[in-house]
């Protein structure tokens, strides 16, 4: 019997977290789900807590394969899926019970063929609001707004199977970072009718290891590379003259451009993505004070409000996030 939700777990060494994860599918009060784990050659007791689940409950199915990083291993859940909705958590993070009740019926209610709601950061136990609280909740198209497309991680979505057809639509593996954001923005474009949920439903672990949080030149570049190639499948769709298009590709412009600065510097910020200098002016963003000292050349001060913002983060912290 096809289920109607796939469920998309990649699994590489987090015997600490995976248990979490998993009993939150479980606790699922929408119970017509398979969830498919792939366990991408972890080294520690992952893939046998897999095999534990898969056993205690039919609705897991475990693949087994060589390290291949986090994209083969979604794309192998993505080509083993069988529902008539895809959907996809990290094996760090959880969900609350009733999401795919409510987005499932959300979406049969109001005929959308994509359903995303809001996340929470998790640091230390504490719970952070996600960045794109402020969207109108219901109806959206793609071209409506770009903050829509801040919710750009495939993990706080559910799709439907068209939307996601292998292997039409697959995580790219040239990508180290962004991979899912590159996704997102296929099935964003290709959406018919997408529904915004207020609820907060995902919940997003900060982990420390990630690569995400341990910012180096590669990572920049990396993302960098993300960014040029998610830019120019925009460009090819008849939507990238759009207004809230053009917003769109402007945003993800400055992204690494924010991560240099606040990392490596003026000089090597101004070398990213330079064409959106003028851009960043204005944003309300309290960067935005930073910029605007950068484009008219002050640098001394910039420089001076980054190290007091150094200051700042190491005592309220213990830990430093601005290089200069």
């Amino acid at each position: 019997m096809t289920p109607c939700v796939s469920i998309i777990v990649p699994v590489y060494n987090v015997e600490e977290y995976l248990a979490r994860c998993l009993d939150s599918i479980v606790a699922q009060t929408f119970s017509d789900w398979e969830c498919i784990l792939v366990d991408d050659g972890s080294c520690d007791n992952s893939g046998k807590i897999c095999d534990e689940y898969a056993v205690k409950d039919t609705r897991f199915c475990v693949i087994h394969q060589q390290n291949a990083g986090v994209s083969v291993a979604r794309n192998a859940g993505l080509k083993a899926a069988k529902g008539e909705w895809i959907a996809f958590v990290d094996s760090d993070d959880w969900i609350d019970p009733n999401t795919y009740e409510v987005a499932v019926k959300t979406a049969f209610d109001n005929g959308a063929d994509l359903v995303q709601w809001r996340w929470a950061e998790e640091i230390d136990g504490a719970s952070k609001a996600n960045v794109n609280a402020h969207t109108r909740v219901g109806v959206f198209k793609f071209e409506d707004s770009c903050l829509y497309c801040e919710s750009r991680s495939m993990c706080n979505k559910i799709v439907s199977r068209g939307l996601l057809s292998f292997p039409q639509v697959r995580f790219s593996t040239d990508l180290k970072l962004l991979e899912d954001t590159f996704v997102s923005f296929q099935v964003l474009v290709r959406m018919q009718r997408g529904y915004q949920l207020d609820n907060k439903f995902y919940h997003y672990f900060m982990n420390p290891a990630s690569a995400t949080h341990n910012i180096n030149y590669s990572i920049i570049l990396n993302q960098v590379e993300a960014v040029e190639k998610i830019v120019a499948f925009l460009n090819e769709s008849n939507l990238s003259k759009t207004k809230n298009v053009k917003r769109i590709i402007k945003q993800l412009k400055i992204e690494p451009k924010e991560y240099a600065l606040m990392n490596f510097g003026i000089d090597y910020s101004r070398t990213v993505f330079p064409e959106v200098q003028k851009y960043t002016l204005f944003r309300p963003r309290k960067i935005t004070l930073l910029y605007w000292l950068i484009f008219f050349h002050m640098d001394f001060i910039a420089v001076f409000i980054m190290k007091l913002w150094k200051k700042s983060n190491e005592k309220n912290e213990g830990q430093v996030i601005y290089e200069s």
